[in-house]
């Protein structure tokens, strides 16, 4: 029996927390591996959290002033990783120029404040923090060890 395509996400920490919630590993692990093969997006974040050559140079955490809980945002975070204009995000950490900041902020200000999370979990290099099951170990279970390499940089 082959694994069916997942359904379009509409917002990233919905696929996290599907992921998440499963009990049975290997479930958890097919539907990981479907979303890495079908959504750039779920792709992208799992990439910026775990592969060691992709820093952020934004400084760790929420943005000071900003109202995670309180957040007008109701747009998907999927909409940064299409446009490619997260990369101006990478580099060595802490050096952010200030216009750069206030980007991310804005970002943050317009999305969902769930995905808000997924996001900053990715910046921080801490989205087994946020989800425990999604872990270097099980990305190399769910995709395989070359697959988990190209991926992540291991």
């Amino acid at each position: 029996m082959t694994a069916s395509k997942p359904q379009p996400i509409d917002f990233l920490y919905s696929a996290f927390d599907k992921i998440n919630s499963y009990k049975r590993p290997g479930q958890a692990r097919k539907e990981f591996a479907n979303y890495v093969k079908n959504d750039f997006a779920f792709r992208s974040v799992i990439q910026g959290a775990f592969n060691k050559k992709i820093q952020f140079s934004l400084p760790p955490g929420t943005p000071e002033g900003f109202d995670l809980i309180n957040s007008p945002g109701a747009t998907n975070a999927k909409k940064i990783f299409t446009s490619g204009e997260v990369k101006q995000f990478v580099g060595k950490p802490g050096t952010a120029k200030p216009q750069i900041e206030s980007k991310w902020v804005g970002w943050l200000e317009a999305i969902d404040p769930l995905d808000v999370k997924v996001l900053e979990a990715m910046k921080d290099k801490r989205l087994t923090e946020a989800y425990p099951v999604i872990s270097r170990d099980f990305i190399v279970a769910s995709l395989g060890a070359k697959e988990a390499a190209a991926l992540i940089g291991d």
